[in-house]
């Protein structure tokens, strides 16, 4: 799996960006599931007060076939 497409769903769920909204939709199985984990993470954060930064740089992605 390609850390920098990981990294962007983070930042997209930060954002508050829908799966069906991703540019990455539709999702493979691989990457829903490890939007559904850091999902659940993220509102684990908030509801503990906790402040999610997001990077200064997120990587530019081609947004091709994406691989598991």
């Amino acid at each position: 799996m390609d850390s920098s497409v990981i990294e962007r769903l983070y930042v997209e769920i930060v954002l508050g960006i829908s799966k069906n909204d991703s540019k990455f939709a539709p999702l493979s199985e691989a990457y829903s599931s490890i939007w559904d984990k850091i999902a659940v993470e993220v509102e684990e954060i908030k509801q503990m007060g906790g402040i999610i930064a997001i990077p200064s740089e997120t990587p530019a992605i081609e947004l091709g076939r994406v691989e598991d």
